[in-house]
Formats: C-alpha cells, sequence, structure tokens
C-alpha cells in the first residue's frame, strides 16, 4: 500500500485550533477535527484518482459529515464529539476504490483514523430492492413472513441467474465482533449460513434483460389478506404490509419448516445448501442485522455440495462445529451490510472489498424496506448506484415497491 505520512502538520495545526479548543458552530455545539488518512492499492497512483469523497457518519444520530481535502491521502472532517463510522470512496478512471473505518471516537481534541482503500468493481446484477424489517398486524403482532429482494439487470446486455445464488452471513447482532471469514490470498471467502437458494441452469435457462428485475419472495403470498371466511365474506386485511403473490420466484422451504405455505403458481428456487448452526423461519434474508449476499459461481450444485471440501470451513475458534459455506469475494455480485438497529450491535458481517458501508433500518417491524439510488438514464435504461458502499448506494427507511 501506498503510505502518505502527515506531511503538512502545520496546516492540520492551524485547522485544530478552533476545533481543538472546544469552540462552538454557531449553535453552541463543540466542533472536533478529525484527520482521515487514505491509503490506495500500490497499482495506483494520486495522479489516477478523479474523485474523492470522505463521509464520517455519527452512529447515534445517521448525521453525515463530508471531508475536506489538505493533500493526497490526507483529509479533515469537522464532527460533534460522538463515535463515527468513516468511509472513502474513491475513483479512478475504470475503477471504484472504498474503504470503511468503523466505530472511530472523536473526544479528544485530536482524532486521526488511517482508512485502506481497496478495488471495489461493479457488476452487472445488483440488489434493486429488499425489505427484511417485517411489519406489525393490526393487533400489534409481529408479521415475519413477507420478506423479498429484488434482483437487477444493471447492465446493457442480457444476464443469466444461472448458478447464481441468494445467502447471508450469521445474525450479527448475536455476535461481539465481526464476523468470520477467510482473508488469504489463495481464498478470500465470507461465510454464510442458514438457507442458501438459487437458480439451478443449464447456463441460459433464466436470462434477464437488460432494465429487468425479478422480486425473490421469501413467501410469496397476499400478505395483506390476512384471513379470508368465505363464509360471511368478511376479509381481514392488514395494510401495513405487501402483496407478493405476483413475485417472480419463492424460497419454499416446507422440508425444513412444515408450517411454511408455498405458492403452488409462483416457481420455487432451489435449496443448494444449508449450513451453519443457525436456522431461520424468516427465509434467507437478514432482519436483525447480518450480511446479505447475491453471488454467482461455477456449477452452483458442485459448489454447493458440503463433500466439496474446498468450498466450506469451520470456525477457527468456539465450539461451533458446524461447516459454513464459503463464498469467494470474485464471484460475488452484490453484498450488503445489514446492521442490528441497536447502536452497540451494529457490527458489520462483509468485508469493505464487498462493502464499504452498512445501513440499517430505524425499527424492526417498521414495515419499511431499502431501495437502491438511481444514478442515471442511459436510452430509457436506468442505471443503479453501484460504489460498493452501501452507506452512498441505498435509501434506507423506503415503503416496499416489490416489481415497481
Amino acid at each position: 500500500m501506498k503510505k502518505f505520512l502527515l506531511t503538512i502538520l502545520p496546516l492540520v495545526a492551524v485547522l485544530f485550533l478552533g476545533a481543538c479548543t472546544g469552540d462552538d458552530d454557531g449553535d453552541g455545539a463543540k466542533v472536533y477535527t478529525l484527520t482521515v488518512n487514505v491509503t490506495i492499492p500500490e497499482a495506483y497512483t494520486w495522479e489516477d484518482v478523479t474523485s474523492e469523497s470522505i463521509i464520517a457518519r455519527n452512529q447515534l444520530t445517521g448525521v453525515e459529515y463530508k471531508g475536506i481535502k489538505l493533500a493526497d491521502g490526507i483529509y479533515t472532517v469537522i464532527v460533534e464529539p460522538g463515535d463515527y463510522n468513516v468511509n472513502a470512496l474513491l475513483k479512478t478512471a475504470d475503477m471504484n476504490l472504498s474503504g470503511q473505518k468503523m466505530n472511530v471516537s472523536v473526544y479528544n481534541v485530536v482524532a486521526a483514523t488511517t482508512i485502506a482503500a481497496e478495488e471495489s468493481t461493479s457488476s452487472p446484477l445488483v440488489i434493486k430492492e429488499f425489505y427484511t424489517a417485517m411489519c406489525k398486524t393490526p393487533a400489534n403482532k409481529n408479521y415475519m413472513y413477507d420478506q423479498f429482494v429484488e434482483i437487477y439487470n444493471n447492465s446493457a446486455f442480457t444476464q443469466y441467474l444461472d448458478n447464481c445464488l441468494i445467502a447471508r452471513t450469521e445474525i450479527a447482532a448475536n455476535t461481539k465482533t465481526n464476523l468470520w471469514g477467510t482473508t488469504t490470498e489463495e481464498m478470500k471467502a465470507v461465510a454464510v449460513s442458514s438457507y442458501i437458494a438459487g437458480w439451478v441452469g443449464n447456463g441460459t435457462t433464466y436470462p434477464l434483460a437488460p432494465g429487468e428485475s425479478v422480486v425473490v419472495a421469501f413467501q410469496a403470498q397476499n400478505h395483506t389478506i390476512m384471513s379470508d371466511n368465505p363464509d360471511t365474506e368478511e376479509v381481514e386485511v392488514n395494510p401495513n404490509t405487501i402483496d407478493l403473490s405476483k413475485a417472480d420466484y419463492e424460497i419454499d422451504i416446507t422440508q425444513y419448516k412444515p408450517a411454511y405455505v408455498a405458492n403452488p403458481d409462483v416457481p420455487n428456487l432451489t435449496i443448494v445448501a444449508k449450513p451453519g448452526s443457525q436456522s431461520v423461519n424468516f427465509g434467507v434474508l437478514p432482519a436483525f442485522g447480518a450480511g446479505l449476499v447475491l453471488a454467482k459461481v461455477e456449477g452452483i450444485e458442485t459448489y454447493c455440495d458440503v463433500n466439496n471440501e474446498a468450498n466450506w470451513a469451520t470456525k477457527p475458534e468456539g465450539s461451533d462445529v458446524n461447516p459454513y459455506l464459503m463464498i469467494r469475494y470474485k464471484d460475488i455480485q452484490d453484498a450488503i451490510n445489514v446492521v442490528c438497529i441497536t447502536e452497540t450491535q451494529r457490527t458489520t458481517a462483509l468485508p469493505a472489498q464487498v462493502d464499504a458501508g452498512m445501513i440499517w433500518t430505524s425499527a424492526m417491524y417498521n414495515g419499511m424496506g431499502f431501495t437502491r439510488k438511481v444514478a442515471e438514464t442511459v436510452d430509457g435504461r436506468v442505471v443503479y448506484k453501484d460504489t460498493n458502499n452501501s452507506s452512498e448506494d441505498f435509501e434506507a427507511e423506503a415503503k416496499p415497491t416489490p416489481g415497481a
């Protein structure tokens, strides 16, 4: 990595004079200066960088503060005291470079952190929208079966969903440290758990045209209809949820959960693996904080076969001896750090190479989801923002609109 030392300390010191003395921002709030040092891969020089964005997000309030460039690789951010997640997003002519540093505490007059920005490539298939928070019934009971994810062809060419899979990591709220994976040069991968659902085909069985999307429902039902009594013609409606009866695919887990109600009119994805120790009633999506992964592998059934030892691993520590499927970074099309709503449990499960950011909802069971931001429109085809930084790419607290 190219390391850039603080060669302009006098300038930094001048910038600190106001903030370091605990001066306010004009409204009575104290502000301090956070210095952010960014390194980039050796294959690049700072002359290659065409745009730079440094953002510090307050973990408690969600307020974002933008950085000011002092020199190549050195930035300053004026913030109020607090704990921050700091994102660096750089662009070259043909590559995004991104990185993140979490839990940066700014309570002293002098604060600094270093972020290693890594290559972050865009993929033709992206997660356009997903909904994991679930909702409440009119009786204020938790409703847990209306989750979905929508996959979009963000490219100008037909893509094929054959050998694609949807997976998630363990629930991050259940852990005290970052979730595990492998980071050797031979095997850079993230461990996934629970139900792994995918498209098993011959390579061209499931085409997806440019600008088109498919909705994958955990349970492809009209969830707004809670009960329908044909004798009385009374219909009980839940206005807090959505209709998924027209989804393109369903994740049928009847063989694992007999109480699951499948929709015979909606095609099923294939459960190609069920790794790890966590088994959930609400599907593959990360409701309480975890990493959501969309990957395209070589030969999905062989790749996910538990007898294929090269793709499976057990935890290096602890008592859990269950094998976990390892998804290589290079196979990941899209990945999102969905973290817990509780500030102290916002643990990211995915590395910055696949998601340099994180997102969360303000409350569980609030019926709100996440939608990807639009970057541009090319010849009538929407191109969605894809910087591999979910903090920048998604709008949170959005009303779910599957298939819209």
